[in-house]
């Protein structure tokens, strides 16, 4: 997140998700829980949200490549403020997917 989300937030005056304080690999579900309930309540408030897509150097690129960020796909693929961005510079991971279908 750090090369890209936070720079291209910052930019743009965006929060970010600041994941979970204290998180171990022990609490991964704990993690994952926290996470989802963060996205919600962004949600129910009707906020905007962006998506950079994942890194381009990631494996299986442009898959989602952690649980975490599958699971952050599967809460707001269809909420109306959900937003898919293309980072300057870099291919397009949103027609990268669509080409070669679910």
């Amino acid at each position: 997140m750090g090369a890209r989300v936070k720079p291209f937030a910052a930019e743009h005056g965006y929060e970010t998700y600041p994941g979970m304080k204290d998180y171990t690999a022990d609490l991964h579900e704990d993690a994952l829980a926290h996470n989802r309930a963060q996205i919600e309540q962004w949600k129910s408030e009707g906020r905007q949200i962006f998506d950079v897509g994942p890194a381009p150097q990631n494996d299986f690129w442009p898959i989602e490549t952690s649980d975490a960020y599958a699971m952050e796909h599967n809460i707001v693929r269809d909420y109306p403020g959900y937003t898919p961005v293309v980072l300057d510079g870099e291919e397009s991971w949103i027609e990268r997917l669509a080409a070669h279908g679910p």
